[in-house]
């Protein structure tokens, strides 16, 4: 399974945008528009059958911080994958805002480093 994180954007608007990304044209995608379905979707599944998720980082209204973002969703992930031994997935974030994009890459990358060598 692979879970594409976006409030608005679908995954043939990622492959346009990211055309070296063939990832995007797989078929089993599952699209999840916010960090509650996100949320609800791993607790749901067997996390061992997500093959990779691509996140998006902003999902809404961040400016009145009505809606959390693919960074919230990261940080809830990596906690998840630490309180129950699971290493992190393959990922890809395919957020325009450059600060959000670095930001989840940083954070991730960092509890690979730190917490799964």
């Amino acid at each position: 399974m692979k879970i594409f994180l976006d409030d608005i954007r679908n995954i043939n608007d990622a492959y346009k945008i990211w055309p070296d990304e063939t990832i995007f044209l797989c078929d089993d995608w599952v699209i999840v528009r916010n960090y509650d379905q996100f949320v609800e979707l791993i607790n749901d599944i067997d996390f061992n059958d997500i093959d990779f998720i691509s996140f998006d980082n902003d999902l809404g209204d961040v400016e009145t911080n009505i809606e959390k973002t693919g960074y919230d969703a990261v940080k809830w992930l990596v906690d998840y994958c630490m309180d129950n031994d699971y290493k992190f997935p393959p990922y890809f974030v395919h957020s325009q805002n450059p600060v959000g994009n670095d930001n989840i890459k940083s954070y991730i990358e960092n509890y690979k480093r730190l917490c799964q060598d």
